[in-house]
């Protein structure tokens, strides 16, 4: 019988995507993030994979994936519509082999109308889920009812799978680029105060996209102030895709749930 703990990273990626009902697309730049939040030995740099790195990665997660079917764990399911549904199919035997052994199913160079999808059995959903995101002993993220106004539109801004900290989409208000760096600074940390805590905690990881086309560069805490104080940052006058962004770690996933 398998347990959470007897698993590797590459299964317990594969499986907490599940749980959320997540595109097969993007998983392996999530596999490169579970290694570095789980402090591995094989975890990348702090920024995402290139297209080539990440084809690499394929072959070890469909063979992860093909695993995890065999023993019933999780499901592949191809739906026809943005979001997945109970009566979208699980694919076949045959089907299953030839998409998780195609790199451009979890990397896609376009959008495609049939959607593959990653769920799991009820079963096994209540099973790990607990173990999949573990509530922090030290308590997790404040309550609703007592949130300051900043805590919560910066955890709206880190849940929303397309929430930006800044550019003309950001939740963030601008310093001016003339203005000093203290007066930058002075300006950008009662905004961000929160979040450079629960960055320092590990439950949230935020992102420099300079270009859409090139990934992401992880910010460690300790850089958080200093990096939104820089106006080379904002991007206010680019396109959606580009600029400061923020998510939860899986470990903030449970304090979020706690």
């Amino acid at each position: 019988m398998s347990t959470w703990t007897s698993m590797t990273v590459a299964e317990q990626a594969l499986l907490r995507r599940a749980m959320q009902k997540h595109q097969l697309a993007g998983m392996v730049q999530y596999y490169g993030a579970a290694l570095r939040w789980a402090g591995d030995s094989e975890a990348p740099p702090p920024r995402s994979y290139s297209r080539a790195e990440a084809r690499e990665l394929v072959p070890r997660l469909a063979e992860a994936a093909l695993g995890l079917v065999e023993r019933e764990l999780l499901d592949v399911r191809q739906a026809s519509g943005p979001w997945p549904a109970p009566s979208d199919p699980v694919l076949s035997r045959r089907e299953l082999h030839g998409v998780l052994t195609d790199p451009d199913q979890w990397i896609p160079t376009e959008p495609s109308p049939d959607r593959i999808w990653l769920s799991v059995p009820e079963a096994v959903d209540a099973r790990f889920r607990a173990d999949a995101f573990p509530a922090p002993r030290s308590g997790g993220f404040p309550p609703a009812e007592e949130r300051t106004a900043v805590e919560e539109e910066l955890l709206v801004c880190t849940y929303e799978v397309s929430g930006w900290l800044t550019g003309p989409y950001g939740v963030l208000r601008s310093p001016e680029a003339e203005w000093s760096l203290e007066e930058r600074l002075a300006w950008v940390e009662p905004q961000v105060a929160p979040l450079v805590q629960w960055v320092d905690k590990g439950w949230i990881e935020v992102c420099y996209v300079s270009d859409p086309k090139k990934g992401h560069m992880v910010i460690p805490a300790g850089e958080v102030l200093a990096t939104l104080a820089d106006p080379a940052v904002w991007h206010e006058d680019e396109d959606w895709g580009a600029g400061v962004t923020c998510c939860f770690t899986d470990a903030g996933l449970g304090a979020w749930r706690a």
